[in-house]
């Protein structure tokens, strides 16, 4: 080396020691992240795999929701539709509806309207949570310990059905109500999973904690300014509270459980009391929404008897004209009727006279309104989905070749208001999707109705210790199908049967293939 080398070598300035760590730590960061990453993936990959069938499931569901969304933009408009989106600007509480789900839509369609994508927006989101309905019901049965082809196979209802598709793609309601409500029973059954075993202590465990009890009530109450028949649950609530990990000779399960009963039933009363105190503030009275009146006077107007019914004048002015079985459908005597009474006498009103109609034609007629409603209820589980004699059309929840327009209805400026663009459709994706829904792309009713009788099965078979829990998904879905029965027969409010009826099938299923005896329920098997 020569001399002016060695010198410039010598003269060059060495790195500092703050470079060296700077530089190190820059290193250390790039690699940490490359490695986080790593992991991450690494999981991700192991949970498919530990899951596969599953995965195929979610992967087509998911598929099937992409077709969707992308066949019918910026999104399908039932006519309920338009009163939910007409409220957003003032959040009327005494119309038709409850404004549960305007609740909901108000931040979902302003945040998408920042991207000039409002309702597009919205039902991607709806699809998102029907989603998460599978992989809840999928963790449910896995916690419980269904086997996970079982798991798997109850997600295809939820995952693939064209109704339910349907009607996440429509500014509706009931995606929301089928979450909140699984997510309640998620909160009920948590406690049962294998994962929370308290094994190390051998600890019994008597039931949900209070804090579970009191958010599955809070989830109940707040379903019911979404969808009103939801207030039927806390019956099942109530049940599943005294019967879960019963030990009747047990004092400490005895004070376990009437302190979660007395959480569960105070979440249920504080979320409800307060909307309908907020209700009666602005309308001046205690109610719901402004339908209750209407309820019980379209079922009774298609049965009642009005030769053999013991009357006043003015009630009798409420019986249809038309013989029976010749009338019109529940839905038109309980929203599109315009008898009347007059004159009204005094101090009533027409709601309370339409009421007091009701309950009179109950009163005399009750086999009459049972059967009525019993009639229906049956239809929910035949093998094919038709429409009946004076059912609400079941086109109504299918999908068409071209945009869906109702009856003194007009998307447009909707569309355009929330999305900047006109309802239009991908006719290649709206055939393939009616192809498919026409042709079997369903949930029949009877297998339905199949996965609830093992659930029933599963309530008297001890050895499972799930006799509560297939109680409480037994009792979800006739509470919310056959309660909405009472009222209307429609295959729209058949679909929570899509979430709790397989859900309950998983259950009973696994408590009745269980191969050996388990340990009495409340306590975990050692470790």
């Amino acid at each position: 080396m020569s001399p002016d080398a060695q010198t410039a070598k010598d003269s060059a300035p060495a790195a500092s020691s703050t470079d060296q760590t700077a530089t190190a730590g820059t290193d250390a960061e790039g690699g940490t992240g490359r490695r986080s990453g790593r992991k991450i993936t690494t999981r991700l990959g192991t949970l498919i795999r530990q899951n596969w069938l599953f995965s195929i499931f979610l992967a087509l569901g998911l598929a099937m929701r992409v077709i969707t969304w992308l066949a019918y933009q910026p999104a399908m408009l039932y006519i309920d539709s338009f009163a939910y989106l007409n409220n957003l600007h003032t959040f009327e509480m005494g119309g038709l509806h409850p404004i549960g789900y305007e609740l909901i839509l108000w931040p979902l369609v302003t945040f998408g309207k920042l991207f000039g994508s409002g309702l597009s927006f919205t039902v991607a989101v709806q699809h998102l949570v029907g989603l998460g309905m599978a992989i809840v019901m999928y963790r449910i049965a896995r916690g419980l310990g269904a086997r996970q082809i079982v798991a798997a196979v109850i997600t295809l209802p939820i995952l693939l059905d064209a109704y339910q598709l349907q009607i996440e793609q429509n500014i509706m309601s009931e995606p929301w109500s089928e979450a909140i409500l699984l997510g309640a029973v998620w909160a009920l059954m948590a406690w049962k999973f294998r994962s929370s075993a308290n094994t190390a202590t051998k600890r019994p465990r008597l039931g949900p904690r209070w804090w579970q009890a009191a958010l599955a009530g809070a989830l109940i109450a707040a379903n019911v300014p979404i969808r009103i028949i939801g207030i039927t649950l806390v019956i099942a609530l109530v049940a599943y509270l005294i019967f879960a990990g019963a030990r009747w000779r047990n004092g400490q399960w005895w004070k376990a459980m009437i302190i979660r009963l007395i959480a569960g039933l105070a979440g249920f009363a504080i979320v409800l009391g307060g909307y309908a105190a907020a209700f009666r503030a602005t309308t001046g009275q205690w109610g719901l929404s402004g339908a209750t009146s209407g309820v019980l006077y379209g079922r009774a107007a298609t049965v009642a008897d009005c030769d053999s019914l013991d009357l006043d004048q003015y009630l009798r002015q409420l019986c249809p004209k038309a013989p029976i079985g010749e009338r019109q459908n529940v839905d038109y005597y309980n929203n599109l009727s315009t008898t009347r009474v007059d004159p009204l006498p005094p101090g009533k009103t027409q709601a309370q006279m339409r009421r007091e109609f009701g309950v009179a034609v109950l009163k005399q007629q009750p086999l009459d309104v049972a059967g009525a409603i019993l009639k229906d209820f049956i239809k929910g589980f035949a093998w094919t989905k038709t429409t009946s004699a004076n059912d609400v059309p079941l086109t109504r929840w299918q999908f068409q070749h071209d945009y869906p327009r109702w009856y003194r209805t007009d998307a447009d400026p909707l569309t355009l208001q929330f999305d900047n663009t006109l309802p239009h459709v991908l006719h290649p994706l709206t055939t393939f999707l009616r192809a498919y829904q026409l042709h079997g792309g369903y949930t029949p009713g009877t297998l339905l109705a199949g996965a609830g009788l093992i659930g029933v099965a599963g309530m008297f078979v001890r050895r499972g210790g799930l006799r509560a829990e297939a109680m409480v998904a037994v009792g979800f879905g006739l509470l919310l199908v056959g309660g909405a029965d009472a009222y209307l027969f429609s295959w729209r409010y058949q679909l929570p049967g899509l979430v709790f009826f397989p859900l309950a099938g998983a259950i009973g299923f696994t408590a009745l293939t269980k191969r050996q005896d388990a340990a009495p329920e409340g306590w975990e098997p050692p470790s």
